[in-house]
């Protein structure tokens, strides 16, 4: 088998894979405690993580390579699948399939245009931001956790003060 025909083949696989991938983020948009469409989703992106590092398309590599990482903390509990995190892996989905698209058609040679690098920055960059929404959603929602706790606490001291200072009048 020639190194063209194995070529094609992974570029086959890829299609597949992105597609089951591109069903199983769906299906978590409306069951996002679903750990099958999750498990799904990270196999898919596994697989082509695997076949563009056997190339060398090392950007392909990468950005599966975080996509990973992301469906791994979801997987183990660390992070929640909301809306913030799904549209970060629709981002990232997007730069896998343009780039998978892009080398499919250009035998990997677009990948080192500065066009598609200004892209691949600006997505990545676009990928942070939206990290960084779904850390300020997480880490605001904490803190009202614990500002709240902190008033129940304070209202009870206070409460406790109260009665005190009433039995020692009444004393």
């Amino acid at each position: 088998m020639t190194n063209e025909e194995i070529r094609t083949i992974f570029f086959a696989e890829c299609e597949e894979a992105l597609a089951s991938a591109e069903r199983a983020l769906t299906i978590c948009k409306s069951q996002p405690d679903n750990m099958d469409a999750v498990n799904d989703v990270f196999r898919s992106v596994h697989s082509i993580k695997g076949g563009a590092g056997a190339f060398g398309y090392t950007a392909l590599q990468v950005y599966t390579h975080g996509f990973e990482t992301l469906l791994s903390d979801v997987r183990d509990g660390i992070l929640p699948m909301t809306e913030d995190l799904l549209s970060l892996l629709a981002v990232i989905f997007g730069v896998v399939y343009d780039q998978e698209s892009t080398l499919r058609g250009a035998q990997g040679l677009a990948l080192q245009g500065p066009f598609l690098k200004v892209f691949a920055l600006l997505a990545l960059v676009a990928a942070v931001g939206a990290w960084w929404m779904v850390l300020g959603s997480e880490s605001r929602h904490l803190a009202q956790e614990e500002s709240n706790r902190q008033n129940q606490l304070l209202m009870r001291e206070i409460d406790a003060h109260q009665r005190t200072d009433a039995a020692l009048q009444a004393a």
